[in-house]
C-alpha cells in the first residue's frame, strides 16, 4: 500500500513540473512612414498553439541592442493583453539616433518572453519633427515677405 502512494505522489509531483509553453512573437521592422524624428510606431504580433495567459504586453526599447523590460530599456509600452497583432507608438525618442527595440509578452505566470529584435533610426530635425511625410513630393511657394511654405505636389 506504501508503495502505491509513493508511486502517485510520485506521478503528481512529476505532472505539476510540467514547464510552459511560450507564445511566438514577432516585431516587424516600422515602416519610413511610421518613423518621425521624435517618435516611431511599431506594430507586433503574438500566436500561440496552447491556452496560454498574456497578462501584458508592449515594446521595450533602448539605444543600445538587447534592451530588456526590466533593467535595460530607455523606454517601454503597454499595450494590452492577449494574443494577436498591436501597435506600439514609441515617444520621447531623439532626432537622427538609432534604437533597437523589440515586442514582450508577460505571462500568467510571470515569465517574460521577447520577440525578435528590430533597429531604426529616427528622423533628423531638417526632416522635420514629424510634420513632413517623406512619401509625399513636395514643393514650396514663398509669399511677399520672402517666407517658404511647403506644398504637395
Amino acid at each position: 500500500m506504501k508503495i502505491y502512494f509513493v508511486i502517485v505522489f510520485g506521478i503528481i509531483i512529476a505532472s505539476s513540473c510540467v514547464k510552459e509553453k511560450k507564445p511566438t512573437i514577432y516585431t516587424q521592422p516600422p515602416i519610413s512612414s511610421n518613423i518621425f524624428s521624435d517618435s516611431a510606431i511599431i506594430v507586433s504580433s503574438i500566436t500561440q498553439n496552447q491556452n496560454i495567459v498574456i497578462t501584458s504586453k508592449g515594446v521595450v526599447w533602448s539605444t543600445s541592442p538587447n534592451p530588456d523590460a526590466y533593467y535595460f530599456y530607455t523606454g517601454i509600452t503597454t499595450d494590452g493583453f492577449g494574443t494577436g497583432t498591436f501597435e506600439s507608438h514609441l515617444s520621447g525618442l531623439a532626432p537622427n539616433t538609432t534604437y533597437y527595440a523589440k515586442a514582450y509578452a508577460v505571462l500568467k505566470s510571470g515569465i517574460t518572453v521577447y520577440g525578435n529584435e528590430i533597429t531604426f533610426t529616427t528622423l533628423s530635425l531638417s526632416n522635420g519633427p514629424g510634420i513632413l511625410n517623406p512619401n509625399y513630393i513636395y514643393g514650396s511657394v514663398t509669399d511677399q515677405e520672402g517666407n517658404s511654405y511647403a506644398t504637395i505636389i
